[in-house]
């Protein structure tokens, strides 16, 4: 990589030390570019118009955003965000009372919410527990699956810590099963190489803003062409559908069926123009780097007096959890903002089934991406060190 080209390409890295890719990363300027040049357009000559003369590179981001995950165009829908994909294609399985669904400890707050919504209409959930090493346990899993089992719901890298679950080998176990699965890639779409027929998941959601480097306000559902037919999207939009006779509409057969009317065409190419230049800098090295970062990160911490890093997992992400004795999370994340450093924190309500465990209820999140260099890292340790007393409560 060509890490000062693409530092060069994000003009922030110019005013601060961004350790927050996991909430939102920013723009590359050629995203930003295609973002301005479009809303330019259509200020020249209006929304709709803007949007038809732009109507084939739109259709092109669809098609550069299905390449990043090896699927196809008609495969995907946009959508308002992550959470509104998840809820979209959750809704659409034909789950019946008495039907289970599985999913892990590690889940999200919304994806797990929304699954609480199916637990009051009378769909039974289970919770597999952990292994020793923080993910998903396979064989209790497997153990676990009955007739009643319908669906297997999980979250790939989790949003509190850098757990990357085993998505391909759960795949393998809904396919021996006969089970449909759902996977949520809010935090590996951009920083993962995601394949989903190796992943062998039948839906996906996923969101523009974080590692991929998208704009915010746009969500990603992947939709496996072979399930189109047994869903029931939530609602009928004249986008999503076609009403060919006064009472009787007829649903599209590919993945637009959860798409509106009212869309983000600029953002939608602004989409494909971050796919493109996640696919231009490489999946796989994206992911080695990041990984790396990560890893020099925890190792710095560990050094560092009353650092506790709290990742588990064979495999870990560019998601680092970590807190400081003595000093609260949002103490820390304050103190770095004033130093122009970005970082997040996470609380135990984000992810209550695996943090109400922990011995903290609180986190701080510090996500790097493949811009963020070694010396940033050893900048941040290194001001984390000189705490002054007064912050300690």
């Amino acid at each position: 990589m060509d890490i000062a080209r693409l530092r060069e390409e994000t003009p922030l890295c110019r005013n601060v030390i961004h350790f927050n890719n996991a909430g939102a990363s920013p723009m590359p300027q050629p995203v930003y570019e295609r973002l301005v040049t479009y809303l330019q357009r259509e200020k020249e000559i209006g929304g709709y118009e803007a949007q038809a003369e732009h109507q084939q590179e739109i259709e092109d981001a669809y098609r550069r955003l299905a390449d990043l995950i090896s699927a196809q165009p008609s495969e995907l829908a946009l959508v308002g965000s992550a959470s509104r994909a998840f809820q979209f294609g959750l809704s659409a399985l034909p789950l019946q009372p008495g039907d289970e669904i599985m999913t892990s400890r590690l889940e999200y707050v919304t994806v797990f919410m929304n699954l609480l919504q199916r637990y009051k209409a009378g769909i039974e959930i289970e919770v597999i527990p952990e292994d020793r090493q923080g993910m998903i346990d396979l064989e209790r899993l497997e153990q676990a699956i009955d007739s009643r089992t319908r669906l297997i719901v999980l979250t790939h890298i989790p949003t509190h810590t850098g757990t990357v679950q085993p998505a391909e080998a759960v795949g393998r176990i809904a396919r021996e099963h006969g089970l449909t699965y759902f996977l949520n890639a809010t935090q590996s779409l951009g920083v993962y190489p995601l394949n989903v027929e190796e992943i062998g998941c039948d839906l996906l959601c996923a969101t523009s803003r974080k590692w991929l480097r998208g704009p915010r306000g746009l969500g990603m559902l992947y939709v496996r062409s072979g399930i189109m037919e047994q869903l029931n999207p939530p609602f009928p939009d004249v986008r999503a559908a076609v009403w060919e006779e006064p009472y009787r509409f007829r649903w599209p057969p590919d993945a637009r069926a959860f798409e509106t009317w009212e869309s983000n065409p600029a953002a939608t190419l602004a989409l494909g123009e971050a796919a493109a230049y996640a696919q231009n800098v490489g999946l796989k090295a994206i992911w080695q780097r990041v990984q790396n970062l990560a890893r020099y990160l925890r190792q710095r911490l560990r050094e560092l007096p009353g650092a506790k890093v709290h990742d588990r997992g064979q495999t870990l992400s560019g998601i680092v959890a970590f807190t400081l004795e003595g000093v609260p999370p949002l103490k820390v994340k304050e103190v770095l903002r004033e130093r122009k450093i970005n970082v997040y924190t996470v609380g135990a309500e984000n992810a209550l089934l695996d943090m109400q465990d922990w011995d903290v209820g609180e986190i701080v999140r510090a996500s790097v991406h493949y811009f963020n260099t070694e010396e940033e890292v050893d900048t941040v340790v290194r001001i984390l060190a000189e705490l002054p007393v007064s912050h300690i409560v």
